[in-house]
């Protein structure tokens, strides 16, 4: 059987779905299956009526030449690619963001993109014999905006088949990581915590915000990056003592699993996603309405190295349940 994993451009950058391709693709081939990956195209044109007529009108054309028995979208942003096949399809979605929160002030324009999204996903659903959501967290936003649930298939993360390479730092000289610049990460909030926080942090922002840098830069030292590969970024995670996620919505979950094994602890926010991921870190998930109390609670685990530890073993048996978990995506792929 010929498998076409189908991922959104590359400019994009959507790391946590590069990484689920490969897993996917993975599993597929262990199957015995032909796999490809395919990557759509975009212009990267100044005028964005043209870029949005590429993404929205000619997207579909490029998956015409493409041959394959099963058409799996990993990228729901993109559900529409698949509107003018005729064969079987499955879609991934892993969050809903767009349609969960509230976060621009041109109230026009968020109306409008949210219905143009809700349409995309719409199309992917209903193309599609089968799809998997990366959490029960999504499942129950999909069935919500889109009344669907006979046809989902649960994928928890992460998957049982997601070994990180093994590596040693000597010391842990970064305080914090910050992660990513949309407006759903809540860099803001982290980074009015950190302000509070008297002593001078060693920061290190990844895909940073570049126009929030200037108020760090007054109290803390902090460094950026940019388009990290995998192990440049695990690298980072083993010399931190702290990973901040108080993001206001998340769909895989990913990082602070990943961070953990690096014995770098993740601050995490009181959302869906985090309590369903990490039932025995319920206690320490920090609230999005309180930024006194979340600077408090940064600077006793920076302070109190056991106090870090017993947090970050609840992060690290959290994983080791999930992981083996029947909606493994390791099992959910086994069964299409």
């Amino acid at each position: 059987m010929k498998v076409l994993l189908i991922l959104g451009p590359k400019n994009e950058k959507r790391i946590s779905m590069t990484k689920y391709s490969e897993i996917c693709l993975k599993i597929y081939q262990a199957k015995g299956y032909e796999v490809k990956v395919f990557r759509l195209s975009l212009l990267n044109s100044r005028n964005k009526f043209v870029r949005f007529f590429v993404r929205y009108f000619l997207v579909p054309f490029q998956l015409l030449s493409e041959n394959a028995d099963l058409y799996h979208v990993l990228d729901h942003s993109y559900g529409h690619s698949v509107l003018m096949l005729k064969k079987k399809c499955i879609i991934t979605v892993h969050d809903l963001i767009p349609l969960e929160l509230d976060l621009k002030k041109n109230k026009l324009h968020e109306s409008l993109s949210k219905l143009l999204f809700k349409l995309i996903i719409l199309i992917g659903i209903k193309k599609s014999s089968k799809i998997l959501v990366v959490s029960k967290t999504t499942g129950d936003l999909l069935g919500k905006f889109f009344k669907v649930n006979k046809k989902i298939l649960l994928s928890y993360n992460p998957p049982n088949n997601r070994v990180l390479p093994y590596l040693s730092s000597s010391s842990k000289d970064i305080d914090i990581i910050l992660f990513g610049s949309s407006p759903y990460k809540n860099n803001i909030y982290a980074l009015n915590a950190c302000l509070e926080i008297k002593k001078k942090l060693r920061i290190h922002w990844i895909n940073p915000n570049y126009s929030l840098i200037n108020n760090l830069k007054s109290k803390h030292k902090i460094e950026t990056k940019d388009n990290l590969n995998d192990i440049e970024i695990y690298r980072i995670y083993s010399r931190s003592k702290l990973i901040l996620n108080l993001s206001l919505s998340e769909g895989f979950g990913w990082i602070p699993f990943e961070a953990s094994q690096y014995e770098c602890c993740a601050v995490m926010s009181n959302i869906n996603i985090f309590r369903e991921l990490h039932p025995s870190s319920i206690n320490y998930l920090q609230p999005l309405n309180n930024v006194h109390y979340v600077s408090k609670f940064i600077e006793n685990l920076l302070i109190e190295e056991n106090f870090r530890k017993s947090v970050l073993r609840k992060i690290v048996n959290d994983f080791d349940k999930i992981k083996f978990s029947k909606y493994s995506i390791t099992n959910v792929l086994g069964d299409i």
